[in-house]
């Protein structure tokens, strides 16, 4: 039987019936892209961003001391007691990142190296302490105590690298699921227009 010998109704009723249809696919799939999208943004909001914040703390708080601990070698003074509040910043960011949870084997080897670090680098300026006692010259201490820094540096740009591509990765999700949905709606409308030719 010919399409065109049918009754405008049935033909009617069959165009809607396929319009129906794709407008209930349409919306299946468009509520799997959009939880997609929405634990995408959690993981990003709850996760990623955080741990870039901490790690980016972390840092601020070593160029503090950093200078600090020049500071204390030059003039002495309270410098060394702002040093060791800086440390003290950068290991609370460490546990702040900790408990975001979801870490991988290298962030909880790199957070290690950050704490073994803080501890060397405490270790240093006493030792830059008990040498400026002894009299010893701003070039000595700074031979003596030079790189003590670099371990917690280190650590720090390999953890900002993981979470810069953790967002990286929410970011490609996100736009992925985003291009998926206007495929899909313009396949959805170039049908639902086709059906209509066809049938009506």
């Amino acid at each position: 039987m010919k399409f065109s010998n049918l009754k405008i109704g049935t033909r009617l009723g069959i165009t809607f019936g396929f319009i129906a249809l794709l407008t209930v696919m349409l919306g299946g799939f468009s509520y799997s892209e959009f939880s997609m999208i929405e634990n995408s943004w959690n993981r990003y909001r709850t996760l990623a961003k955080p741990k870039l914040d901490a790690t980016n703390h972390a840092d601020e708080s070593l160029g503090q001391g950093i200078q600090h601990f020049k500071n204390f070698i030059m003039r002495g003074k309270d410098y060394e007691q702002r040093f060791n509040a800086e440390m003290t910043n950068i290991d609370a960011a460490m546990t702040a990142y900790e408990k975001l949870g979801s870490l991988t084997a290298v962030e909880k080897a790199e957070i290690e190296k950050v704490r073994s670090g803080i501890a060397a680098y405490r270790e240093a300026i006493r030792k830059a302490a008990e040498m400026k006692a002894t009299g010893a010259g701003i070039a000595e201490i700074d031979s003596a105590i030079k790189g003590a820094d670099q371990a917690i540096k280190s650590a720090l740009g390999k953890l900002e690298a993981v979470a810069e591509e953790q967002i990286k990765e929410t970011s490609v999700i996100v736009n992925r699921e985003i291009v998926n949905g206007e495929r899909m709606a313009v396949i959805a409308s170039t049908l639902t227009v086709l059906l209509t030719v066809v049938f009506a």
